[in-house]
C-alpha cells in the first residue's frame, strides 16, 4: 500500500549509450540493424529469470560482413569470432515505477521530499 516517492537511476529509464552507439530496430524483421545497415542474423533473450538483474534481447550479426565494414572502427574488433548487440528488458516493476515518475501526482509529492530527508538526517 506504500508508494516510493524516489526518481529511479537514469540508467534504468534512459540507458547508459549516447546516440551515435545505438542501433536502430527494425519493426517489419523484429531485429536490430547496424550502422552499416546490416541486419542481425538471430536473436536470443539472455540472462537468468528472478535473480535480480534483468533479461537482455541479444542480437548477433554477420562478423563476415563486419570484416570488410567501412564502420568497423570502434564497432567491431579484429580477431573477433562473433559481433553482438544487447537491450536490457524492464522488469515490470521498473515499468511500473516509471509510469507513476511521470504522473502528476508523483511530481507534487516529489517536491516535497526534500524537506523529509531534511528533518530524517537531523
Amino acid at each position: 500500500e506504500l508508494q516510493l516517492i524516489l526518481k529511479l537511476n537514469p540508467q534504468i529509464t534512459h540507458g547508459v549509450r549516447t546516440k551515435e552507439d545505438e542501433f536502430e530496430f527494425n519493426k517489419d524483421a523484429g531485429m536490430s540493424v547496424c550502422k552499416a545497415g546490416h541486419l542481425a542474423i538471430r536473436k536470443a533473450r539472455t540472462g537468468k529469470k528472478s535473480q535480480g538483474k534483468n533479461q537482455k534481447h541479444t542480437y548477433y550479426f554477420d562478423v563476415e560482413k563486419c570484416k570488410v565494414c567501412p564502420l568497423r572502427e570502434g564497432c567491431y574488433k579484429e580477431g573477433a569470432k562473433s559481433k553482438t548487440y544487447s537491450i536490457s528488458i524492464k522488469s515490470t516493476e521498473h515499468k511500473e515505477q516509471e509510469a507513476f515518475q511521470n504522473s502528476e501526482k508523483f511530481k507534487m509529492k516529489a517536491k516535497s521530499r526534500y524537506k523529509i530527508e531534511a528533518k530524517n538526517s537531523e
